[in-house]
């Protein structure tokens, strides 16, 4: 085929006629398709490709992408839509066939825009649903990009499925699908804050088109997971269904925007409003504020709004003391704000009339000495003065007569905010004059160092849209501005006026610059950048001010005559609008890579008449030009594109440029071509000697290729890269040999891994992960087993243990496994004391071991290292849940032999056994049968509770740490009970009540009650739940989500609760009395701490409590009661009630006494500890 010849002179006429060559072509039956030939022209190239996605040839389109160029990749992908979204492809756009055929020929690259360009335009659910199942069996990550094309079941099945792995981001896209996916995606994840509050913030656009299915998932929500609501979303929660707040407004008070509410609740609905909400307690504090409260009363009508204030803020002691008005009344009950310190009184009169705040006002302000409180008032009158020309005055007047005096201060930012405020550029003629004679005072008009440019702005605006001349003096102290504030605020005439004066002033000193130094040039660009900013602002043409344009022009002459380092960068980048007529000096205002673009746009031989320009940029080193070459590689190949290759190759025998010139010639060279220049710049010495025979330019060359080797198009073989990456220069050739290894295919990297004995162990180290990343086990195997046994360097055997260890995670075929264990195993037995970092790594990582294999693999990692003395009891955290699984033996020789370690040094309990602590309670607790729960509790429960005995008296820092330690224990035990009640193991009846024979026996009531009170405690829950489990058949789930567990929990332990109250009365009966009644303070304690080591829900707790007052004779169950009502928040107040109401019947005086006494902090505002 001849070279393609574009006709056109710019980038535009030649696209143009390209597209016309390809639709002729397309439907011409005399041109013939031939292959693509890569050392040929791209746009010959990019022509076939085009033809073949206009005809539809799809073993054209596939062999393209098998062949890895990525621009023709990429053009191929974006003319073919219809091969992956049209059905009849469905046999080739499919994950297996792509898996199987496809991808083992395509690059990294190609597969992950294929992939995208999938999931851009797939409409076929049930086949992005075959993504999805045929991806999350190995990669949840990449399978989650093809949920959002999948049906809505599917969706919310997934989400419930594979919720602690979606991204937030991906979430929000499901939701926009339905909200029922938010509401599925709140059942089921955990009650994380972060998660929930993150995700909700970012689905509240649902709030518009579901308000009352979005406030259905709120209101299931905690308060503190309700997400902020803007002005917006608060005027459409208002305008669709404003009960959903009202009636909760305690609950979403701090969410919404508050005065975007008050504007929208209805007028005749806001005393009734304030009326519920001034009974209120709880938030008053925070919510009873001026800046709060007046949000409101501004809605009231003008007749009562300032006659409610005045009653409640301002004259409410008279309305308190007033006996003819009932109690019960709207005065009285809002009066309840007063109570609440919010601000002080002259702040309520910006509800009021000026009529009325003006003689009441200026009268306070009379007899006030601070002159901040006195601005502070008369900002007040202000705000009620608002616009009206005749208030206005009148302010002015009484400020000019009894404050002009007041200290500069004051006065500037009384005046400054009267400017923002009111129109003065409006004033009448009095007005205006009074306000002049205050400018008079501040020394406006006279030379001084006051800063007063609001009031020069208001001065000049205000004279010039009278046809006045601006006084001299307020000229000169005019610091330039656009004002374009003012521009909204004048007509088109005097809009002109204002335009045509700042433009004059800006110019004026532009024409008296004089340029001799460079501080002046810099001065002369800050003008222009004025000038620039002031055509933006007022929506000027530049094409309308020629004057500007030659003074540029002149700057930039001044800039190159002299030599003067300044950038000119503003004048061109900042304002967009300006460019095209700048496009003639663009090259000298912003030389860079987009103003050549622009110029291959518009007129490419602006480009010849600055070649100087173009030169000085083809050899600056810290500019990429890499959007221009690529054009200029397929549009302009045998004319400007050469012309560049040449400028480039002329730099080669240069001491500097050599960075910029072999990119340029990577980018712009055919992958054939630019091989000729690669051999040349292959190093011969691979060790770099600095000394007096040092070739610095041929290093330069050499380093400077290494570097570059990643942007040739198409990808230069790994062969070649490896000849740069040796030695001395392997570290310039790294980011190409890492790019390269990244992109190779699945096939190209089986070729290579035959070469990776025979490369040093340098090059090992970067190429055995990305090459293995792209095989199968069966591939890798004999290649991980040879290299393993021919090496000795530790990191090139970690890097091929943790390979063999992702199969290991991978795989499920039970053959594969156990090969792999097998070598594994032999690989672990032949491990030294340098590649113990090989063995934590496994153990950090065991967790994803399949479960079957994982106590194996966690076992022979411990010994091992347990050889050297390097194990951790830490490891332990990864198989805390398969404990049960692991060889018991092994785990009470590490449990026994670390508790010595550790203990009999009598080291810090909190640090050192914590982990501990677990494996022992979860140990005890994870048995099938009491007769191995009786032998784990006489080999590691008593060796252990004898060591303790010893060190029971021993103090640290003043402090029993080691009884303190065995407390913990025990309710560490108590937490794995619902492990035991989740894993269907045998309750635990017997540990506890041969634990609690034990202390009984070795320790003293009297100091160790509370240890005594918690085991007898913890007896009573596990023989209710065992009798419950026992006398009911409830279906126990083992495995499900973080929800489904903990609900199954919280279910079954509302079930019990009326069984555990009358366990506790009888245990508070027949224990507490044999010690004392006044021990109640305690027991509560105790009690509290319990139900938290058993996860018991905070409300069923409350039930367990009404249950243990059933028998008004035993009095230390009131007592505790009583005591938990004072300390701990119910959020149930009914049956906070009925409690209260049980224990006001006992006859006890006892009773009675404590509860009157602690009477008035049952109301109190609590929250749980």
């Amino acid at each position: 085929m001849f070279p393609l010849t574009l006709e056109g002179e710019t980038l535009g006429k030649k696209h143009r006629h390209y597209n016309t060559l390809v639709k002729t072509a397309a439907t011409a039956a005399t041109y013939n398709l031939e292959n693509i030939r890569y050392d040929d022209e791209d746009i010959n190239n990019l022509f076939k490709v085009d033809v073949a996605c206009a005809r539809r040839n799809v073993q054209y389109i596939l062999e393209v992408l098998k062949g890895g160029d990525i621009l023709y990749v990429s053009r191929a992908l974006r003319h073919s839509v219809w091969l992956l979204c049209d059905d009849r492809y469905a046999h080739i756009i499919n994950p297996r066939y792509l898996h199987q055929e496809l991808f083992p020929q395509m690059t990294t690259k190609t597969k992950t825009k294929l992939l995208l360009q999938i999931r851009l335009h797939l409409k076929n659910s049930d086949r992005a649903e075959d993504f999805f199942k045929y991806y999350c069996e190995d990669d949840v990550v990449v399978a989650q990009k093809f949920l959002p094309l999948c049906s809505i079941p599917f969706i919310e099945n997934a989400v419930q499925q594979y919720i602690h792995k979606l991204r937030v981001s991906l979430l929000v896209r499901l939701c926009k699908k339905s909200i029922s996916i938010l509401r599925k995606y709140i059942e089921s994840s955990d009650d994380n804050y972060f998660d929930r509050i993150n995700i909700l913030t970012n689905t509240r656009f649902l709030c518009y088109k579901n308000p009352k299915e979005y406030f259905d998932v709120l209101d299931s929500l905690n308060m503190y997971h309700i997400p902020k609501f803007g002005i917006k979303l608060t005027k459409s929660i208002m305008k669709s269904c404003p009960e959903r707040i009202v009636d909760r407004y305690e609950r979403y008070y701090i969410n919404i925007h508050d005065s975007t509410f008050a504007k929208y609740l209805k007028r005749e609905q806001i005393i009734d409003f304030l009326r519920m909400l001034s009974q209120g307690s709880s938030y008053m504090w925070s919510w009873s504020s001026f800046d709060h409260l007046s949000l409101f009363f501004r809605y009231l009508p003008h007749g009562k709004r300032f006659e409610y204030v005045k009653k409640i803020f301002i004259d409410n002691e008279a309305v308190l003391n007033n006996n003819d008005v009932e109690e019960d009344s709207t005065d009285k009950i809002l009066l309840r704000f007063s109570s609440f310190p919010s601000c002080d009184i002259y702040h309520w009169y910006r509800l009021a009339p000026f009529e009325i705040a003006f003689p009441e006002l200026t009268e306070k302000i009379n007899i006030e000495s601070k002159p901040d409180v006195r601005y502070t008032i008369l900002s007040v009158l202000l705000h009620c003065a608002a616009r009206n020309p005749e208030h206005i005055h009148t302010l002015l007047k009484y400020y000019y007569d009894q404050h002009v005096n007041e200290t500069f201060k004051y006065k500037i930012q009384f005046i400054n905010k009267l400017i923002s405020r009111v129109h003065v550029h409006r004033l009448n003629e009095k007005t205006w004059n009074v306000l002049d004679d205050i400018f008079r005072y501040m020394e406006v008009y006279i030379e001084s160092e006051n800063k007063v440019q609001f009031c020069i702005q208001a001065i000049i605006v205000y004279n010039l849209i009278r046809d006045r001349s601006v006084p001299s003096v307020v000229e000169e102290k005019f610091i330039f501005n656009t004002l374009k504030d003012y521009r909204k605020k004048l007509n088109e005439y005097e809009q002109n006026k204002l335009f045509s004066y700042l433009f004059s002033y800006i110019s004026k000193k532009i024409e008296t610059q004089t340029i001799t130094r460079h501080s002046q040039l810099v001065t002369l660009i800050q003008l222009l950048e004025n000038v620039f900013e002031l055509l933006e602002d007022w929506k000027k043409n530049l094409r309308d001010y020629p004057l500007i344009i030659k003074i540029i022009k002149k700057v930039i002459k001044i800039k190159m005559q002299n030599l003067w380092d300044t950038p000119l960068t503003n004048l061109y980048k900042e304002h967009k609008t300006f460019r095209k007529y700048l496009f003639e000096e663009s090259f000298f205002l912003y030389p860079s890579d987009a103003v050549c673009l622009n110029a291959l746009k518009h007129d490419p031989s602006l480009l010849s008449r600055h070649t100087n320009e173009v030169d000085v940029m083809c050899c600056n080193d810290s500019m990429s030009l890499k959007y221009t070459l690529r054009k200029l590689r397929i549009y302009w190949p045998r004319s400007i594109a050469q012309e560049w290759i040449n400028k480039y190759v002329k730099r080669f025998r240069q001491l500097t440029g050599h960075k910029a010139s072999l990119e340029g010639l990577c980018i712009i060279l055919p992958r054939e071509q630019i091989n000729y220049y690669l051999k040349e710049f292959i190093p011969v010495e691979t060790r770099i000697m600095w000394n007096e025979d040092f070739d610095e330019v041929s290093y330069k060359l050499s380093k400077n290729t290494a570097a570059q080797l990643y942007k040739i198009r198409p990808p230069v073989e790994i062969d070649v890269v490896l000849q740069f990456a040796r030695d001395d220069y392997l570290q310039y050739a790294l980011p190409s040999l890492q790019a390269i290894l990244y992109n190779m295919s699945h096939d190209q990297s089986i070729d290579y891994a035959s070469k990776l004995l025979k490369v040093p162990v340098s090059l090992q180290k970067i190429t055995i992960r990305s090459i293995m990343e792209k095989m199968n086990f069966d591939l890798c195997k004999p290649y991980i087993v040879t290299l393993w046994a021919a090496t000795n360097n530790t990191t090139v055997k970690g890097i091929l243990f943790k390979q063999l260890f992702k199969f290991l995670c991978m795989k499920r075929n039970y053959m594969h496994i156990t090969e792999i264990l097998g070598i594994m195993n032999s690989f672990i037995d032949k491990m030294s004391l340098t590649e113990t970092g090989i063995l934590r790594y496994a153990l950090k990582h065991v967790s994803e071991v399949p479960l079957k294999n994982r106590p194996f693999v966690f076992q022979k990692c411990y010994l091992q290292l347990r050889l050297f003395k390097q194990e951790k009891l830490e490891s332990f955290r990864e198989v805390l849940d398969i404990i049960d699984l692991i060889d018991a033996t092994f785990i009470e020789d590490v449990l026994l032999n670390s508790f010595r370690k550790y203990l009999g040094k009598k080291c810090h309990v909190d640090k050192e056994l914590e982990i501990f602590t677990d494996i022992f309670a979860l140990y005890l607790l994870t048995c099938k049968f009491e007769e191995t729960q009786t032998q784990r509790f006489e080999r590691v429960f008593i060796p252990v509770f004898e060591v303790y005995l010893t060190l029971w008296s021993v103090k640290i820092n003043k402090e029993r740490i080691f009884r303190k330690s065995f407390e913990k224990l025990l309710h560490k035990l108590i937490g794995g009970l619902r492990t035991v009640v989740e894993k269907k193991f045998i309750m635990p009846i017997y540990l506890f009540n041969a634990i609690n024979n034990v202390i009984s026996k070795r320790l003293c009531l009297g100091e160790n009650y509370s240890l005594l009170t918690i085991l007898n405690m913890v007896m009573s829950f596990v023989e209710v739940l065992n009798n419950y489990l026992n006398d009911n058949s409830i279906d126990i789930l083992e495995v499900g989500t973080k929800v489904e567990l903990n609900n199954q929990w919280h279910k079954l332990c509302i079930m019990i609760t009326p069984l555990l109250g009358k366990s506790l009365i009888n245990l508070f009966d027949e224990f507490v009395p044999s010690i004392n009644q006044l021990v109640h303070s305690l027991l509560t304690e105790i009690l509290w701490n319990v139900f938290d080591s058993l996860d018991f829900p905070k409300q069923s707790r409350y039930l367990v409590l009404k249950s243990m007052l059933v028998n008004p004779k035993v009095i230390a169950c009131y007592y505790v009661v009583i005591n938990v009502l004072r300390r701990y928040h119910c959020s149930d107040s009914n049956l906070k009630a009925e409690i209260k109401e049980i224990i006001e019947k006992n006859s006890s005086s006892g009773v009675k006494a404590l509860f009157w006494f602690n009477e008035t902090d049952f109301d109190c505002v609590q929250f749980d500890e």
